[in-house]
């Protein structure tokens, strides 16, 4: 845990939690599909059926996720 210190207390200020490990491949996807030029409401419905989360759940990761996490302390 000390060695992760600087790395947790980046993340905690970025507003992510333990929990949100699990949304990491809908990121992943999110990523994909938005580099391959989809939209994002299209994206949203698609992340919706294939992880059964909510729209509110999809957006709130894509706000979470899309952060910039500054590890300067």
């Amino acid at each position: 845990m000390q060695q992760n210190t600087d790395l947790l207390r980046a993340l905690a200020r970025a507003g992510a939690a333990i929990e949100d490990v699990r949304y990491i491949p809908l990121w992943n996807d999110y990523e994909r599909l938005r580099r391959d030029g989809f939209k994002v409401a299209y994206i949203v419905a698609y992340l919706c059926d294939t992880y059964e989360v909510s729209e509110r759940t999809v957006y709130r990761i894509i706000r979470r996720f899309g952060r910039d996490v500054n590890t300067s302390r």
